[in-house]
């Protein structure tokens, strides 16, 4: 935490998390959003067939990637599995 003067987050969750696990940093903190917006969380509009799904980001667990697999795993009904 003392090498660096900038904490730069993509989220206020990767922000969050950071400062609960390994402290509040001793240097400017910026949260820059990663664009993400309110109307992109509205229910599906292509129906129930809908199948594609697209992540776009790193395999972190402080991205959420592994929520989002297990959401999809409960999305599909269990004769499909």
């Amino acid at each position: 935490m003392n090498s660096t003067d900038l904490f730069l987050f993509e989220s206020a969750f990767a922000r969050d998390t950071y400062q609960r696990t390994i402290g509040t940093p001793r240097g400017v903190v910026r949260t820059v959003f990663n664009g993400v917006t309110a109307g992109e969380f509205d229910p599906d509009r292509q129906g129930r067939h809908a199948t594609d799904v697209i992540y776009v980001g790193e395999f972190r667990d402080i991205k959420g990637a592994d929520l989002l697999v297990d959401a999809v795993a409960r999305c599909v009904p269990t004769a499909s599995r």
